[in-house]
């Protein structure tokens, strides 16, 4: 009897083998919290963490291209009163090849984080949340699941993280980054009503990778297989989204994620976009080669011009106006043609030595660097030879020793009546775009920003370098092409020996400037050695012009004592004590850790990590990206940013500190200058309380009265935008 009915028992035996996948769920799902403890009118994240089995995976609000089979994770919460949720944060998804067509998934472990909103009357207490997760896990069959989950949180007079607080850091770095770039959207014209593509152009943040676009859930359109792009040589992106639209309706803005993927298809960075649509032209389907209009662009190279004049009138530039008053009088006796001559070669040492610099950073960009405006001023061998440049200067001012003119020594009198060299006026135009490495002028930023652009044409940077330069060439052109001018000047006598050496202390100052920006490359022992060799230096100058120059006498002997200390001075001193051209790299220099200098505000060090923890626990993030070297920082800081008004705005509003410290290389603050499109420091960001609201970028010159609106803005609550 049993016989007959075994068959029929091992099937069902198998078919119950073969389904234990339907009756145990491959999903783990677990509610979490950032706070352990909360104040009424606080804010705070919940994760509702999905842990897929291997081979398994859930679906992104947007299931798949096709807009069907898959089924979004969805939430329904059961909170308490005062308690209240906002949208979902999804994290970037995973495109994966099913039988129906390409889904937008998640596979391992994955967290969908949601904003919670507590009112101000809770009373004190422990309360539990609650939710119902409903989702769809498939491997080669697809499962409906639901669990419900939840946890407790202490309303308080305190807020205590949890310790699942460091996890929400990596959490919300899966998310997709705003919008930071502009993205052209255009719709072909197609042969079909229903069935047409979008062609989605943008210039790549960086030039790694391949690109892909995944669209957000739409009612009426339904998206095909998209074809992903990688950056052409001008660095820009193109992909082809097919769509249909049943109703023949198309919509004026197009939003879902640009995604940069491995080959694998693994995502590596994705932004949150939305962007109007345009109409393709019908000549071409070739998209246009720029998001810049004519005009601006334009508008660019006026900024780049403007910006080249204000230089002149910056603090790293005003020593060399020094040496510019001093030719402008010795020119002020001379022929018009020659006074044109010499006002032509230093702009042309201006253009030259901009010219040169838009190489290195071209030269820099196309080998994988970044690239900034300060990049020299954050080389300790550009700053030991810098200073060494001026100390020379100096010396020369002072009168130690005089530049020969015509292959013979002459005295300072009668130097200062002689016509000033050609290759002298070019060397004014050099050394000035040397100094004004590091300075920030208004307008230059944004024009040396869109130069500097990953990926930008090599024309470009090189067109706006030069078109600054002329900016900076320019006050000194004009003037030598107007000599009526320059004959009102007092003529050449006895009394330039006196001005000539008072030019000479602010090219000391810039020397010990440059100092100690070079001695922060070093050990605190090296200081010695190095201002030491300088010392030298400065003596071997007044020797050459005493024994040398100003002597007719022993001139070997003297050569040969020269040469001795010079180079004694500079294998012993420089290189066997300093060993200058092997800096410490700046993990050996301090902690990376701490805050060094002397600050007012409380600072803390400026990580992507920092940023997201402090906005994750709802508090206002105040973000200084600053150099040493940066003239225009250390300006915003003593007027705008560490004055009283401001450290007590922070510190009442528990406004977050941190401190980018740009003064040594560092890839991560150089990638989040290229993502707010800046040339270099000084950036100042404001992150609000809101966390849909992407932080407020503040101009490079600030005053007190700026920085206090922009925390004002940072700590006034807005109502959200509802997310899909």
């Amino acid at each position: 009897m049993l016989s007959r009915w075994f068959p029929f028992l091992a099937l069902a035996l198998g078919c119950l083998s073969s389904n234990r996948a339907w009756a145990q769920a491959q999903t783990e799902v677990i509610l979490v919290l950032d706070r352990l403890a909360a104040r009424p009118g606080e804010s705070l994240q919940a994760a509702v963490i999905l842990k897929s089995a291997p081979g398994w995976h859930t679906y992104w609000k947007n299931p798949g291209e096709a807009g069907a089979g898959g089924q979004a994770t969805t939430i329904d919460w059961e909170l308490p009163e005062g308690i209240s949720a906002g949208a979902i944060d999804w994290p970037t998804p995973r495109k994966l090849k099913e039988e129906a067509g390409a889904v937008f998934a998640y596979e391992g472990t994955n967290a969908l984080l949601i904003p919670l909103t507590l009112s101000s009357n809770l009373p004190p207490g422990l309360l539990t949340l609650s939710a119902r997760v409903r989702w769809l896990e498939c491997e080669k069959q697809c499962v409906p699941r639901s669990d419900e989950v939840s946890v407790t949180l202490q309303i308080s007079s305190a807020s205590i993280p949890s310790t699942e607080a460091p996890s929400f850091v990596r959490f919300r770095q899966a998310l997709p980054e705003p919008q930071r770039f502009p993205v052209t959207v255009q719709l072909d014209a197609g042969s079909s009503s229903t069935q047409r593509t979008f062609q989605i152009e943008f210039l790549a943040p960086d030039s790694l990778g391949r690109w892909d676009f995944f669209p957000d859930l739409s009612d009426n359109l339904e998206f095909g297989p998209s074809k992903p792009g990688q950056p052409r040589t001008d660095g820009r992106i193109a992909i082809d989204q097919p769509v249909s639209a049943s109703d023949g309706n198309w919509p004026g803005t197009l939003a879902g994620l640009l995604v940069q993927t491995t080959e694998d298809g693994t995502p590596v960075r994705s932004f949150q976009i939305s962007a109007g649509i345009g109409a393709a032209p019908e000549a071409t389907s070739t998209p246009a080669p720029s998001v810049l209009t004519p005009t601006g662009f334009l508008t660019l190279m006026a900024f780049a011009f403007i910006g080249g004049l204000i230089l002149n009138v910056m603090p790293c530039v005003l020593p060399v106006i020094a040496l510019k008053i001093l030719s402008f009088v010795r020119q002020g006796q001379e022929s018009p043609a020659r006074v044109r001559v010499l006002g032509l070669m230093y702009g042309a040492g201006v253009l030259a030595s901009f010219a040169t610099l838009a190489a290195v950073m071209i030269g820099l960009s196309l080998a994988g660097k970044s690239v900034h405006q300060g990049v020299l001023f954050q080389s300790s061998t550009f700053l030991v030879l810098m200073t060494i440049l001026i100390v020379l200067i100096s010396a020369n001012l002072l009168g130690a020793f005089e530049i020969s003119i015509g292959g013979k020594a002459v005295d300072t009198t009668s130097a200062l009546a002689q016509k000033e060299g050609l290759s002298g006026a070019f060397f004014n135009g050099v050394l000035a775009t040397l100094l004004a490495t590091p300075c920030s002028a208004p307008f230059l930023g944004v024009s040396i920003g869109y130069a500097l652009k990953p990926g930008q044409s090599p024309w470009v940077t090189l067109l706006m370098y030069l078109i600054a330069g002329m900016g900076l060439a320019t006050p000194y052109v004009v003037l030598c092409f107007q000599p009526r001018w320059l004959k009102k000047l007092p003529k050449p006598g006895p009394w330039m020996n006196n001005f000539k050496t008072l030019m000479a202390f602010p090219m000391l100052g810039t020397a010990i400037w440059l100092f100690l920006l070079a001695a922060e490359h070093y050990g605190p022992g090296d200081h010695l050695w190095l201002g030491l060799f300088l010392v030298v230096l400065a003596m071997v100058a007044w020797m050459f012009g005493e024994f040398i120059q100003r002597s007719h006498k022993r001139h070997g002997l003297s050569w040969g004592i020269i040469g001795f200390l010079l180079v004694g001075s500079y294998l012993w001193l420089l290189e066997s004590e300093v060993d200058w051209r092997n800096p410490p790299s700046p993990a050996d220099r301090a902690n990376k850790d701490q805050i060094s200098g002397d600050h007012r505000l409380p600072w803390q060090v400026w990580s992507p990590g920092a940023v997201a923890m402090a906005r994750g626990s709802g508090k206002p993030v105040f973000v200084d990206f600053t150099a040493r070297w940066c003239t225009t920082c250390q300006q915003n800081k003593r007027i705008a940013i560490e004055v009283e008004s401001v450290i007590e705005e922070i510190r009442n509003k528990e406004i977050v500190p941190l401190l980018g410290d740009f003064t040594f290389e560092d890839p991560l603050i150089a990638q989040e200058l290229r993502r707010f499109e800046r040339a270099g420091v000084p950036l100042v960001l404001v992150y609000s309380i809101n966390q849909d609201e992407a932080p407020k970028v503040l101009p490079e010159y600030l005053t007190e009265r700026m920085v206090l609106d922009a925390l004002q803005w940072a700590t006034t609550r807005r109502e959200s935008a509802p997310r899909n």
